[in-house]
């Protein structure tokens, strides 16, 4: 390492010699250091909207699920976005996953909540997130399943997961499926309902949804906890249910996290 300096004799068979000093500058190579991947969660929750009806408990839903990712997961409050009713436009919303689309590394992780209306437009056959200041009938002012999956696939995180509690959510997972080209590595869904609405709950408490959500998420001990098993246990919590019928799955598994998304328990 450093300056290294090496003399060479030449001579020819007429006995005419010479010789010649070379120097050279030697380091070696220093091995790449892998950064760490960061936990980021961007939480939207809709009671309070311009033109559709007011929820009851999507606000509530989203900040119960936001505190307790805070409080017993490995999210910091830097990495930590939110948006609550009025706050939640479509430029906003917009922006913030923009945001995601152009800043997340290669080993970071996503956590996406969203709670508020959703709409269903059965001639296009695709579904919509309605922000706060959508009027009903403008179209053009919700955000559509097909920009919400363009902007998860072109995230360089290495996972995503999406969970939405909305009325036609379940046709997120389906557009997701079929905007799939295997470019992207793990991206999962939980939806709380499929092409119907879904109730939203008895005023100040927590959604049906929402509440089979955290009571998965609240469980006791420091054993990490995988969304596969928070879709199996949601699912099946609402079997036999009449009306609503949550679904939810992997959109593409690629890479040695076997399309999971791993909730890490922190240690306080």
């Amino acid at each position: 390492e450093g300056l290294n300096i090496a003399d060479v004799r030449v001579e020819n068979n007429q006995g005419y010699a010479r010789t010649i000093r070379l120097k050279f500058h030697y380091q070696p190579a220093t091995k790449a250091v892998k950064k760490e991947g960061q936990d980021h969660l961007l939480v939207i929750g809709i009671n309070k909207y311009a033109d559709w009806p007011e929820l009851y408990n999507a606000s509530k839903d989203a900040k119960d699920f936001q505190r307790l990712m805070m409080d017993e997961y490995s999210f910091k409050e830097e990495n930590v976005s939110d948006l609550f009713d009025e706050k939640a436009t479509r430029k906003e919303i917009y922006g913030r996953l923009m945001n995601y689309v152009k800043s997340l590394d290669e080993n970071d992780r996503l956590l996406l909540y969203f709670s508020g209306h959703g709409y269903y437009d059965s001639v296009l056959e695709t579904g919509y997130w309605i922000p706060a200041d959508a009027h009903t009938g403008a179209d053009d002012e919700y955000l559509s399943n097909l920009e919400i999956t363009r902007m998860l696939q072109k995230m360089k995180a290495k996972n995503i997961f999406v969970i939405a509690d909305a009325c036609y959510s379940g046709q997120l997972l389906r557009d997701m499926q079929k905007e799939n080209n295997g470019q992207y590595k793990s991206r999962i869904v939980l939806c709380s309902g499929k092409l119907k609405p879904v109730p939203d709950g008895v005023r100040g408490t927590n959604s049906p949804f929402a509440i089979q959500v955290l009571d998965f998420l609240k469980k006791p001990g420091t054993a990490p906890l995988l969304a596969s098993d928070l879709i199996q246990q949601v699912k099946k919590s609402f079997q036999g249910a009449d009306g609503q019928k949550p679904v939810g799955g992997a959109i593409d598994e690629v890479g040695d996290e076997n399309g999971d998304f791993i909730f890490r328990k922190e240690n306080k």
